[in-house]
């Protein structure tokens, strides 16, 4: 699926929407990922956090602690289960300052 990052605000605020359906990428109160048509709610904004290991983790702006997950056969994680630290979590690698 092809996906598009949406800024927030200023800052590391992203919302994340899928082209072809519209839909953005949000949480509910159980922690499942889940798809709405509009996106402005705080349960569809996701915090960006460097990690120790030049990682981004994809923290929920309304849960705070609940990150974005999804396991190796790329099913959702349940939000409550995970945290900062854990493989799942992980998303794209950044090179740290001053490396090509």
């Amino acid at each position: 699926a092809k996906l598009e990052v949406e800024t927030d605000s200023f800052g590391s605020r992203i919302r994340i929407k899928g082209v072809k359906t519209g839909y953005y990428i949000c949480m509910n109160k159980r922690g499942k990922l889940i798809g709405k048509r509009k996106g402005r709610g705080k349960d569809c904004i996701f915090t960006e956090i460097v990690l120790e290991n030049n990682y981004t983790a994809l923290q929920n702006a309304k849960y705070e602690g609940w990150y974005m997950a999804f396991t190796r056969k790329g099913r959702p994680r349940k939000a409550s289960k995970t945290r900062q630290h854990q493989r799942e979590a992980h998303f794209m690698k950044r090179l740290p300052r001053g490396h090509l």
